[in-house]
């Protein structure tokens, strides 16, 4: 599949490979420098297992890429705008000019089937950035900046940046997929 963010392209290909092409100011290509690239790169880890890839990027301020491996761990590069790549193992609003392994010590290590990711771009300034992870056990996980309600913790109306926390769905329910929603406010 391919994914896209601000002036940057990743591919992912057939034989398990990461590679991108242009702006690589906060590390979004993953390939160990701050470079742009004017031509197709591969991601520094060398790794051939990779399954699934989700930009997190529309704004020159939020361009990050996540990956997941076959092995069901989930990697990030880029800068980690408002959290949105949690910030237990990546501080806040940090660059990261590889992949860096997010899920060693949380609970959903290893079982990471897809990411979702919210990365906004409204009225000329950036948004709130947030990301989902659906787990392979039909879990959700929420991380980021959230000014409403829509981590499921109970809480809203005041800005957090939080790490990846669980997000309670109703007892015997499974999460298969999910989708955000932002309006013009950025969230």
């Amino acid at each position: 599949n391919t994914s896209s963010g601000d002036a940057t392209t990743w591919f992912l290909l057939a034989n398990g490979k990461i590679m991108g092409v242009g702006a690589n100011t906060y590390g979004q290509l993953g390939n160990g420098t701050a470079t742009n690239s004017t031509t197709i790169v591969n991601e520094s880890l060398g790794k051939t297992n990779w399954k699934f890839i989700a930009s997190c990027g529309s704004s020159a301020a939020s361009s990050g890429l996540f990956a997941i491996d076959a092995t069901g761990a989930l990697y990030f590069t880029g800068r980690n705008y408002h959290g949105g790549a949690g910030t237990a193992t990546i501080i806040l609003n940090g660059n990261v000019l590889s992949f860096t392994r997010l899920d060693t010590s949380l609970e959903f290590a290893n079982k990471v089937s897809k990411i979702i990711t919210r990365c906004n771009y409204c009225n000329g300034t950036s948004g709130y950035n947030a990301s989902c992870v659906i787990s392979t056990d039909g879990k959700a996980y929420f991380a980021g900046a959230t000014i409403q309600y829509d981590c499921g913790n109970g809480v809203g109306g005041t800005l957090q940046y939080l790490p990846f926390t669980y997000i309670n769905v109703p007892s015997g329910e499974t999460v298969v997929d999910g989708q955000f929603r932002h309006n013009t406010n950025g969230d």
